[in-house]
């Protein structure tokens, strides 16, 4: 039986378009281009080129989501993380020095995973979408959608979202996508004048990404990151002194010696803000929406018989784990839209289809 949210557009897919260059729409474009799509493609970016070309971001961190029961959560985030690390060995991010895969240490248990420059990641992807799409690829920053309806009826024959941006997923479609903004500290190693105390904190950094009441990374490029905030429904990327604080407070409940090293130098600290978006079961929407619905049937209770809005694709709700969900995601929708098998079972995909939250909130109603 075919997925139902990843069915492929229903007329011949000859000029597609992708509303957002971040994480999801980034990925999205290599994957095209590694799966060789013959038809155009265009992005749109409603920052300029400038701004999206010298945009700095954190790190982000890999790593694994383990349940006891090796649940639905589990199994997609074997799968995407193991995509992820891959690209980045394909991109050969670790021997330019833009990540370190050693692993994490995540509440004692050493894991597959690691850290990788987000910014760098992203442009990685762009470079490598463009080299091989040529001028089937076309680029439009400073170009903000605002509904796609204008899009299908403009010689798009198809248009996958990737930013939560509200005025285009109105709530009829039953996403339940809430803003996170969040806080990531860093101190540079030259802003500390002493040698000796330089000597010290280098001492007492991981090999590799802590995770556990904070995320902690080794030196990264002569900086160490710590956080992040979680701060639920805003959807603003605002500095905030009060999270600086937090930041290395949390990172005193597991590793106080570190804390207490970092202490005197904290005023220095720089951070980097930003915002994602998060479904209420923490996992991303991959696929075809559903149409706004006000009478279902009560007959009504499998995902394939909710009315979808076809030619229009979601991947959203990546939450924190973009870096490591958005190469698998890429890849799967690219096989969605070029027609492909799929290479997972069909249960996975029930699990991040957009129209889950509408058919569980019919089927108690």
């Amino acid at each position: 039986m075919p997925i139902p949210s990843l069915q492929p557009p229903l007329k011949q897919l000859s000029r597609l378009a992708v509303v957002g260059l971040g994480l999801a729409g980034c990925s999205l474009l290599r994957a095209l281009a590694q799966a060789k799509a013959r038809f155009q493609v265009v992005g749109f970016e409603s920052t300029t080129e400038e701004d999206w070309t010298c945009a700095r971001g954190a790190v982000g961190v890999l790593h694994p989501f383990v349940s006891k029961d090796h649940n639905l959560a589990s199994q997609i985030s074997q799968s995407s993380l193991a995509c992820s690390l891959q690209w980045l060995e394909a991109l050969q991010a670790p021997a330019q020095g833009f990540a370190g895969l050693q692993g994490v240490l995540e509440k004692g248990e050493r894991q597959p995973g690691g850290w990788a420059d987000l910014t760098w990641f992203r442009q990685a992807c762009l470079s490598d979408a463009r080299s091989r799409l040529g001028d089937r690829l076309s680029l439009r920053f400073s170009e903000k959608v605002s509904d796609l309806g204008d899009l299908l009826s403009n010689g798009f024959d198809a248009v996958v979202i990737t930013t939560g941006h509200s005025q285009l997923l109105p709530e009829s479609l039953h996403l339940a996508l809430t803003p996170i903004a969040g806080q990531v500290s860093y101190l540079d190693l030259q802003t500390i004048d002493s040698d000796l105390a330089r000597q010290r904190l280098q001492s007492l950094l991981p090999e590799c990404v802590v995770c556990d009441e904070a995320t902690l990374t080794p030196w990264v490029k002569g900086r160490v990151y710590v956080g992040a905030s979680f701060h639920r429904g805003m959807d603003e990327a605002l500095l905030q002194h009060d999270d600086q604080r937090d930041n290395l407070a949390r990172l005193a409940a597991f590793r106080p010696e570190l804390a207490n090293a970092l202490e005197p130098h904290w005023s220095k600290a720089g951070a980097w803000t930003g915002v994602r978006y998060a479904t209420r079961d923490r996992l991303l929407h991959l696929g075809l929406p559903v149409l706004p619905a006000p009478h279902l049937s009560r007959s009504v209770s499998r995902l394939e018989q909710l009315p979808r809005w076809h030619s229009v694709y979601c991947f959203l709700g990546l939450g924190s784990r973009g870096l490591s969900t958005a190469p698998w995601a890429a890849e799967c929708l690219v096989r969605a839209l070029l027609g492909q098998p799929q290479d997972f079972p069909e249960r996975l995909f029930h699990a991040i289809d957009p129209g889950r939250f509408l058919l569980r909130d019919h089927v108690r109603a």
